[in-house]
């Protein structure tokens, strides 16, 4: 299934003309959707109107993240490959932050999470770690103060050989890349 959401993100993008950085107010202006911010704490998509409606109250990277969210359920929907919240939210995500931009920037950057940000200045670090993790079929914790508020892979939690970044008051990420990273072997 990711392999189809990766390709389904690349395409989408390809035929939108558009490379990182990925600003998903644009992408969804590009798609004919209408955006709105409303004082509301999650994102609504009405697919008939071809209308997003976001927090007014979220961070802009979130914000970013639900637009995309929701441009992904425009896509699959369009596309005719259907699928949940799930697939909207791998999309969204995929879509944000490109599978072979990103390892094109790891190549480049490595594991420095604020230097590959500056490639990707609309989504958070956490999305970045996210995206680090499903590209490499690593693992991605969520810290904070010191208790794991959320896992994406097979992340236990402290993985062996991790990378730990420190990302705000009380906040940590701790990432291990995967097999298909073009760093080499975990």
């Amino acid at each position: 299934m990711h392999h189809l959401l990766e390709d389904l993100a690349a395409l989408t993008l390809a035929d939108l003309g558009v490379v990182p950085p990925i600003n998903a107010f644009h992408i969804a202006c590009l798609l004919g959707l209408k955006i709105r911010k409303a004082p509301i704490e999650r994102a609504v998509y009405s697919p008939d109107r071809e209308l997003v409606v976001y927090s007014q109250e979220a961070i802009p990277q979130r914000q970013q993240g639900l637009v995309a969210t929701h441009i992904a359920e425009h896509v699959l929907r369009e596309s005719g490959v259907g699928g949940g919240h799930g697939w909207a939210s791998y999309l969204g995500a995929a879509i944000q932050v490109p599978a072979l931009a990103l390892i094109s920037d790891l190549a480049e950057l490595g594991l420095d999470l604020f230097a590959l940000r500056t490639r990707h200045p609309f989504v958070s670090q956490t999305l970045l770690a996210r995206r680090l993790a499903d590209v490499t079929g690593g693992e991605v914790t969520l810290w904070k103060q010191g208790k794991m508020k959320w896992a994406r892979g097979l992340a236990v939690p402290i993985p062996k050989h991790a990378v730990q970044w420190e990302i705000g008051e009380g906040y940590a990420l701790s990432l291990r890349l995967g097999p298909s990273s073009p760093l080499g072997s975990p």
